[in-house]
């Protein structure tokens, strides 16, 4: 098993890499974490990558290319560019899915980031997971909200089923095998 990370001490697991880029906004990262994931990809040879968290579409993609992935939903982040699916400034929660609409609308209700590199990166990342949702082996979700969210935003893109955390299930058939071991890799911010 390899666990790659962003950000904290990473001391307390065997086989850990840092990858600073992981958590980065910033599309200049977006390369670097790639390249950087590829290595340890190759060096680690996971039977599966456990996406927690992850910024960097860079990072997404050299997984999605690796092999089967498994993308975990903490909260709204890859559904929403502010994460939040909540206005600030209306106390309203957010109804829409992801559009170049978000821009105006986010900063008028004060869900989004006004810089405008940022914001534009958290929309682009969550377009990158509306365009590859169906490349991921599973999607498990903490709470049936996000989850729910998540398949409004993805729509008929997503192929695999969407389960919570709270409800008992089985691994989806494609990453059942009869190897006698798995390798894993996990991701998380």
């Amino acid at each position: 098993m390899g666990i790659a990370y962003g950000s904290g001490d990473g001391s307390a697991w065997q086989n850990v890499y840092r990858i600073p880029s992981i958590s980065s906004v910033d599309p200049r990262q977006h390369r670097f974490g790639r390249v950087e994931m590829t290595k340890i990809l190759a060096k680690t040879r996971p039977d599966v990558c456990h996406i927690h968290s992850v910024y960097n579409p860079g990072i997404l993609e050299a997984c999605l290319a690796h092999g089967p992935c498994v993308l975990h939903l903490h909260d709204s982040r890859y559904a929403c560019p502010a994460s939040r699916l909540y206005y600030r400034r209306t106390q309203q929660i957010c109804e829409r899915t992801c559009s170049i609409a978000c821009f105006p609308i986010g900063l008028v209700k004060g869900c989004q980031t006004p810089r405008m590199p940022a914001a534009w990166s958290f929309y682009s990342r969550v377009k990158f997971i509306e365009k590859n949702a169906h490349r991921f082996a599973a999607v498990v979700a903490n709470s049936r909200y996000v989850a729910d969210r998540f398949r409004q935003n993805v729509q008929s893109k997503v192929s695999p089923d969407v389960i919570t955390t709270s409800v008992r299930s089985r691994p989806p058939k494609s990453l059942l095998s009869p190897k006698k071991s798995r390798t894993f890799c996990s991701l998380d911010e």
